[in-house]
């Protein structure tokens, strides 16, 4: 999405939303192709009236341009998370019976601490400089790891 201009993105995030309108399953919310965007991406979102999009960086929900992001920092859940939010991006196309297997269980032995969505994008820290070291440590930690995977 983001190699794009504003127009370009805003057209095709329109088509996209007749789609699902017209099969009845739009929702406000939106996942980014291959977690890309940027503030154009954001902009167009919120013109379609698009509230929130499950992307980002840190525990805690922000807002950008208008639109609230929900942290996703990984394919599949942390067993222990001790304060904050996070979601999952599970990629159907291609995860594994593993994968699938391990998901499943984690859900069914976690099932208490699984909330909506429309709940999630409510939820702010106690402590509003603890959301920006969440969101600033996770975002350069994960760029790191990243970074070492493709050298190793």
């Amino acid at each position: 999405m983001s190699d794009h201009s504003y127009e370009v993105q805003l057209e095709r995030l329109q088509i996209g939303k007749n789609i699902l309108s017209a099969n009845s399953i739009w929702q406000p919310y939106f996942m980014a192709p291959s977690h890309s965007f940027d503030r154009n991406t954001l902009k167009a979102l919120k013109k379609l009236g698009f509230t929130a999009i499950t992307d980002g960086y840190g525990l805690y929900p922000y807002n950008i341009e208008g639109v609230i992001l929900v942290p996703q920092l990984l394919s599949k859940p942390l067993k222990f998370l001790p304060f904050g939010i996070q979601t999952i991006c599970l990629h159907t196309n291609s995860i594994s019976d593993d994968a699938l297997n391990y998901i499943i269980n984690f859900i069914e032995n976690n099932h208490y601490k699984f909330i909506d969505f429309k709940e999630a994008i409510n939820i702010q820290p106690k402590f509003s400089s603890l959301q920006l070291f969440t969101h600033m440590g996770s975002k350069y930690s994960l760029k790191i790891i990243r970074m070492l995977r493709r050298i190793i």
